[in-house]
């Protein structure tokens, strides 16, 4: 697996992280981190990001990395080498949050990030 987190930030307090995963979403990641973030952006709260490449061998990883280099939120983004189960990769972003509260959501749009208030 590879992980790439930022370092350890001075001490305050993250009310929640955003747990994701992703399976082949190279085609719409994109959108659904920007209209994640401005979600998030609007509820004037502390969280982090935490994104799960679920063994995707499409673009899926290089977008991530490029959000995660972009956006201090992004905490990590882990790559596991082959498709592990919705749950492992749940497992593996819940061991990499620091959030008082936890929140899961796929990358498919299947959820509209604007719900998560």
């Amino acid at each position: 697996m590879d992980t790439t987190t930022k370092p350890a930030e001075p001490q305050f307090d993250i009310e929640f992280s955003v747990l994701i995963t992703c399976y082949y979403e190279e085609n719409s990641i994109d959108e659904f981190y920007r209209r994640l973030s401005a979600t998030l952006n609007s509820l004037h709260r502390s969280y982090e990001i935490i994104f799960v490449n679920d063994g995707s061998r499409d673009g899926t990883w290089e977008k991530l990395k490029a959000i995660f280099a972009k956006d201090p939120h992004v905490h990590a983004v882990l790559n596991l080498f082959k498709n592990s189960g919705q749950l492992a990769a749940g497992t593996a972003a819940l061991n990499e949050s620091r959030g008082s509260a936890l929140v899961y959501i796929d990358s498919d749009l299947q959820l509209a990030p604007e719900d998560l208030p």
